[in-house]
């Protein structure tokens, strides 16, 4: 899904200067980002334990926990 900065731009920075179309239009985009963004995050979530075992045979190491205090690096 692909959405168009320079519309978000002009909408965000004259947030006055909208009309109902814009608005609307507006809407339609965040929802199918925010759509697309969940599909993802099911997805990933979903296939963890394989994403891993590709992550590990491909740089050899276990991907990287963010957050975790085991983590030195």
């Amino acid at each position: 899904m692909y959405w168009h900065p320079q519309f978000f731009y002009c909408c965000i920075s004259q947030p006055d200067c909208m009309n109902q179309k814009q608005i609307r239009r507006l809407h339609k985009i965040m929802t199918q980002q925010l759509a697309a963004t969940n599909e993802i995050l099911t997805l990933v979530k979903r296939h963890d334990q394989w994403l891993t075992m590709l992550y590990s045979r491909q740089f050899g190491a276990y991907p990287p926990s963010y957050g975790d205090e085991g983590d030195s690096q």
